[in-house]
This record gives C-alpha cells, sequence and structure tokens, in this order.
C-alpha cells in the first residue's frame, strides 16, 4: 500500500495544527488509494518519525513526502532531508520519494492569480 506524508512545521498555536490535520483529512476524502498522514517538524505533534511508523504498521511500503512548506528555506535543504535519511536507515525495506515542496509547485502562481479573478 502507498501513503502521501505531508508535513508542515507545527506550531505553538494549537488551531494552526489542527488546520493542517483538517487539511491532510480532505486530501484523504479525495485521494484514497493511498493513505494520508499529517506530522509536523517542530513544535506539534505527531512527528516525522512517529508519523513513519505509524504508516509502516499499517504495512505501507511506499511513501511519497510533501512538505507544506512555501520557500526553500533550511527545512527544505537541510532538515526534512537529514531526517528521511535516518529513517531510510531504520526502514531499509522502505521506498520514500520526497517531492519537491509546496511553494515551489506550478499551479501555486495560478492559484494565487485566480483569486484575484473571482
Amino acid at each position: 500500500m502507498k501513503a502521501l506524508l505531508l508535513i508542515a512545521h507545527g506550531s505553538p498555536r494549537t488551531q494552526a495544527n489542527d488546520d493542517f490535520i483538517k487539511l491532510a483529512l480532505s486530501v484523504q476524502k479525495l485521494t484514497p488509494q493511498f493513505c494520508v498522514e499529517a506530522c509536523f517538524l517542530d513544535s506539534a505533534v505527531p512527528s516525522i518519525p512517529t508519523a513513519l511508523k505509524k504508516l509502516i504498521d499499517q504495512k505501507i511500503t511506499e511513501i511519497k513526502v510533501l512538505p507544506y512548506f512555501l520557500v526553500e528555506g533550511k527545512h527544505i535543504t537541510t532538515d526534512i532531508p537529514q531526517i528521511l535519511e535516518r529513517e531510510k536507515e531504520n526502514y531499509p525495506h522502505l521506498k520514500i520519494d520526497l517531492l519537491k515542496h509546496f511553494g515551489s509547485m506550478e499551479t501555486i502562481p495560478q492559484l494565487i492569480a485566480s483569486l484575484i479573478h473571482s
């Protein structure tokens, strides 16, 4: 089975984290062929390793990882790749595919433009 792991930064503000989890649930409804899990880099739970363990316990063997970040800062270039590399060592049978961060997607400018044209 395949999964999508959405990673947000995490916030001390509970409502922000809850909104991200709701987003993941909405994505799950749109992609029933994937198990969708939300996790956080910092300041909230579940952490990336905890979310990966949950997926592995569900017999997931292939995970696409989407960093829900707008810009390519240190978390995208260093922190998340390092965490995933450590986890790959723990689970060598697991295929982890790190996707480009959310803000790099070509459709984001179109989405923003559509907001002002509505």
